[in-house]
């Protein structure tokens, strides 16, 4: 700086003077014996932002310097007419609260009023940038850019000394562009006012702030666009100043992932409660609300046991922490009679699912209550509705064993009288009396075909039928039911075939039960084949048994399919009419799952039918 001004005021040339303090650039003030500024240069204006007016007859120290260095400042005051030049370093404010760094020449002034002292100062802060820059780049340039998140240096006058490429990057910016800027334009505009206070508070007592804690802060692109940010903060002093070094990570993804978390949490049809290792509740959904009555703000921080009848909070305590120390997926309704309690003092039956999540913070629960007073109310129903359907059902199966043995009896008499009637035994018959008495024999048969159904249902549906399992030989077993199906077959003109094979085949099964399926299935082919044959295979396929029985009977249309194996269904056709009870191939299908097998069917109707009984084989 040149010390011309200073001469040519103690020459006392006025108009010099004036023309100097127009036109220097740096800023040229005066002030008083009391620290009081009597002059300032239009160059002050531009390099501190105050008008003349707005601070003459104020005090130097009050307009220009921060107060942690006030101090510094005052004890560099010229304080002797004659004084040689002295040189002040330091921070200054400007008049939009902004700081850059100034470099002072000051002098007492020799012909002027007692204690006058010219100040001339220069606005380093861009010099004093690039070289603390040029520094720090040379001691952590390479350690900044290998790091994953944005890296920021920032001087005390709160520019921007260094940022790395993924701080360029995430903000929009040039490669080193940001250098010299002021960090504030990193923040939205709405908040720049209040993040100029911080930074400087932060200065004034520098400490390490980790990431995350605790404010939700916004940066701002180039562009303008706003994105959440995590910052860390950390002093570093240095030979240039003190430095902060701040760590931006964005955060976006996770906020983001945090929103979709919340609304599916909201989304749930049940109530939602997620507690930290110590069973405080760290969130909860609006379905909890409802449910438990309390607010989330009540919620949060509470332990999860204030959701507990009190009778059961202090057990619950020791089952959290086996929790906590061996966490998994526990399904909801696991077994478990639970209980919980609403703000108002209520008890309600839940049903939990209990989820592991890991996070950064450690491992958290989620847990799910669903409500099930409702279904407690209808299993309740069920069960007592349960009991009154047995005893209908005991007293229906009672009913009916007791009436058919009841009607057996005088129909084995009418049918046995019938026959020897027809056997004319008593004497001759015309044709008119054989006819009727024909009649009376088919109905008996009849109904008692019906009756002995009956009682084989009411001993199947009331768990009856013991099962007497015992080594059986397949063929032999084929071979009875088709002596005994071979008469009714013949009386039609059907060709009644059994292809069995030569060697014995034996399971272990009830004989009994599986002569039953094989005379009703036979006997089903024949009722409803009236001309051609029926035919029974038996052979082995993997590891089954399967009893095929074919007719050439009329076939079963696709859509009856489904009501073959139903009780009392029967499927005729037109006023076509064949004797049955509906009830051979419902016992049938019954049977077979009581032997441990199955019936499948093939048919095509006006071609015939293919019923295969399939059973274990062995």
């Amino acid at each position: 700086m040149s010390q011309g001004p200073v001469t040519l005021l103690q020459q006392g040339s006025q108009s010099i003077e004036d023309a100097l303090l127009e036109l220097n650039p740096d800023a040229v003030l005066v002030t008083d014996a009391t620290a009081r500024i009597v002059h300032w240069s239009p160059g002050a204006s531009q390099v501190f932002g105050h008008a003349a007016a707005d601070v003459v007859g104020r005090h130097f120290v009050d307009v220009l310097i921060p107060p942690d260095r006030a101090r510094q400042v005052e004890q560099a005051f010229p304080g002797t007419r004659g004084q040689a030049d002295a040189r002040v370093d330091t921070l200054a404010l400007r008049a939009d609260g902004s700081l850059i760094h100034v470099d002072f020449l000051t002098r007492a002034l020799d012909g002027a009023a007692e204690g006058r002292v010219m100040w001339i100062g220069r606005d380093v802060t861009q010099p004093r940038l690039k070289q603390a820059a040029r520094h720090l780049e040379a001691r952590f340039g390479e350690l900044l850019e290998s790091t994953p998140d944005g890296m920021l240096l920032v001087s005390e006058t709160g520019h921007i000394v260094i940022a790395n490429g993924h701080a360029e990057r995430m903000f929009g910016y040039e490669p080193g562009e940001l250098q010299g800027m002021l960090v504030d334009a990193l923040v939205p505009q709405r908040v720049r006012h209040q993040h100029v206070g911080r930074r400087t508070g932060y200065f004034q007592q520098p400490r390490v702030r980790a990431m995350g804690a605790g404010a939700e802060l916004l940066g701002r692109r180039k562009s303008g666009e706003e994105f959440p940010v995590e910052v860390s903060l950390s002093p570093l002093r240095t030979d240039d100043g003190l430095v902060v070094i701040s760590a931006v990570r964005n955060v976006s993804d996770r906020i983001n992932a945090a929103r979709r978390f919340r609304a599916l949490l909201e989304a749930a049809p049940d109530a939602i409660v997620i507690t930290d290792a110590k069973g405080r509740i760290v969130l909860a959904n609006s379905q909890t609300d409802a449910l438990f009555g309390y607010s989330r703000e009540e919620l949060v921080g509470q332990r999860v046991e204030i959701l507990l009848p009190e009778r059961l909070r202090g057990s619950h305590v020791a089952h959290r922490e086996g929790y906590a120390a061996h966490p998994k997926f526990r399904d909801m309704g696991a077994g478990l009679e639970l209980f919980a309690r609403h703000k108002d003092g209520r008890e309600f039956p839940v049903e939990v699912s209990l989820s592991p999540i890991s996070t950064e913070e450690g491992m958290l629960t989620s847990a799910a209550i669903r409500d099930i007073t409702e279904r407690k109310a209808v299993q309740r129903k069920l069960q007592e509705q349960n009991v009154e359907l047995a005893r209908a059902s005991e007293a229906k199966t009672n009913f009916l064993a007791g009436m058919s043995h009841e009607l057996r009896t005088p129909l084995n008499a009418i049918i046995g009288f019938t026959g020897t009637l027809l056997m004319r035994l008593p004497g001759p018959l015309n044709d008119e009396q054989e006819k009727q008495l024909k009649t009376v024999q088919w109905a008996g048969h009849h109904l008692l075909a019906l009756i002995n159904d009956l009682l084989d249902l009411t001993r199947i549906e009331s768990g009856e039928t013991h099962l007497e399992l015992a080594d059986v030989d397949c063929c032999e077993v084929a071979n009875e039911a088709g002596t005994q199906v071979r008469n009714q077959a013949e009386a039609k003109g059907l060709r009644l075939e059994l292809h069995l094979p030569k060697s014995p085949i034996v399971i272990r099964s009830d004989r009994r039960a599986l002569a039953q399926l094989l005379m009703n299935l036979l006997a089903n082919a024949v009722k409803y084949t009236d001309q051609g044959q029926v035919r029974l295979r038996l052979r082995r396929v993997a590891q089954t048994l399967r009893f095929e029985v074919r007719d050439t009977g009329i076939g079963i249309r696709r859509e009856d399919r489904d009501r073959l194996f139903k009780a009392f269904s029967r499927l005729e056709r037109g006023n076509e009419k064949r004797q049955g009870t509906g009830l051979g191939l419902y016992l049938c299908g019954r049977l077979a799952a009581l032997l441990g097998g199955r019936i499948e069917v093939e048919s095509e109707v006006g071609a015939g039918s293919t019923f295969t009984l399939i059973l274990p084989g062995t």
